[in-house]
């Protein structure tokens, strides 16, 4: 396993930034809001707009966590970790798709860590999300939404492309991560699922983390913190 010692005693989860590439995915390095931003200056794709939001976004978010056989660790999270935040970046995506209201979708991330020391397949399924007294809600095929000429030449059905949202197997190295979107009919709170459940049965748990100890996870995450959530 190829390894960055950044401190003494920690080793982090590097991001494949050209394996990734080659694969049409997104990696820790090219994050989520970086490529909207891009999209966004292509002309027409979604930029994050912060507007009247809240000064202090909370202090910790919830996050559904699922263990992909040996190694590898899924997370179910969402985009800002902010409601209001959250709902104008859905808002910007659904004007750029160029999706009519009635279809309005609620983007979120998946991220997948390998923390073995083998290469795995990772397959992204599909995902269902049980709001607390309700039906589930399962996530939306993105790769058939980007079959649709109206996105697939949108600015923004480029970004998802680039993101991996139209391929559901992604062979993951050693050490790697790699985050990729979902999306749901409208958007669930993750603070108050009651359930969150893969495709294939794989159950997710929630953790409740402090921000900044996700956002390093994203940004540069150890093994060792990756293996503890």
């Amino acid at each position: 396993m190829r390894r960055t010692v950044i401190a003494p005693g920690r080793r982090v989860v590097r991001a494949g930034v050209g394996t990734a590439v080659a694969l049409g995915a997104s990696t820790a390095v090219l994050l989520f809001s970086v490529l909207t931003l891009w999209s966004a200056a292509r002309g027409g794709g979604p930029a994050p707009v912060r507007g009247d939001g809240p000064s202090r976004p909370p202090a910790e978010v919830d996050v559904w966590v699922a263990e992909r056989g040996a190694g590898v660790k899924l997370v179910l999270a969402t985009e800002w970790s902010d409601p209001v935040w959250d709902d104008r970046q859905d808002a910007s995506w659904n004007r750029s798709l160029g999706l009519a209201q009635g279809e309005r979708l609620a983007f979120y991330d998946v991220v997948a860590f390998n923390v073995s020391d083998a290469p795995t397949m990772v397959t992204f399924d599909a995902i269902e999300v049980t709001p607390p007294g309700a039906t589930a809600v399962r996530s939306v095929d993105l790769a058939a939404l980007l079959q649709r000429p109206e996105v697939a030449s949108s600015a923004a059905g480029s970004t998802l492309r680039a993101l991996g949202a139209g391929r559901d197997q992604v062979e993951l190295p050693p050490g790697r991560m790699v985050r990729r979107p979902v999306a749901f009919a409208h958007r669930l709170s993750l603070a108050d699922a009651a359930t969150v459940v893969a495709g294939d049965g794989t159950a997710f748990r929630r953790r409740r983390i402090r921000r900044v100890e996700w956002a390093g996870l994203l940004h540069s995450p150890s093994v060792e913190r990756v293996r503890a959530l």
